[in-house]
């Protein structure tokens, strides 16, 4: 009987924790896709750009600020969501962090390595390095405090896309 209760127990402790798991990571996710790479945009990360027919959503600053600087003339404004808050800033507004050591929304993902073959490395990912928006330098600071990378304003950042 003790047996059985303690197997219960254990059983919804695990649900309960396998169903938590699951709800966060559902809730760092919204379902909007982004415009210029497919990958889905992640809460905090982003980017919306106004056209003149309507708007696109980006899934980060960096594929945002790609879009803009690969069609010229098109984007009237650029709104950037705070990692923080999620409230939208104007882009230019914004401060950045690039880098640091944790990557949203690039896919990264482990390389088959056969023995004795080649390796293989991450060459190219557009939303690589991670370019994040802040609303605040303070904001910001914070940021690369706990995950390292570059404080950067916007002309900075659009600089840094154009370079990759």
């Amino acid at each position: 009987m003790v047996r059985k209760l303690i197997l219960s127990t254990s059983m919804l402790v695990l649900a309960v924790l396998v169903g938590t798991v699951i709800l966060r990571h559902a809730a760092e996710r919204t379902n909007q896709i982004c415009q210029v790479c497919q990958r889905p945009v992640h809460a905090g990360m982003g980017y919306r750009l106004v056209l003149a027919k309507g708007s696109e959503t980006a899934c980060c600053p960096r594929c945002g600020i790609h879009y803009d600087l690969h069609h010229p003339g098109i984007v009237h404004a650029a709104f950037a969501k705070d990692f923080y808050t999620g409230a939208e800033i104007p882009a230019e507004k914004s401060y950045y962090v690039e880098g640091g050591n944790e990557v949203y929304c690039a896919h990264v993902k482990p390389l088959e390595r056969k023995e004795l073959e080649s390796s293989a490395e991450l060459a190219y990912d557009r939303c690589t390095p991670v370019l994040i928006a802040f609303a605040t330098k303070d904001g910001a600071n914070k940021y690369r405090a706990e995950h390292g990378g570059r404080l950067l304003n916007y002309a900075e950042a659009r600089e840094s896309v154009r370079e990759r």
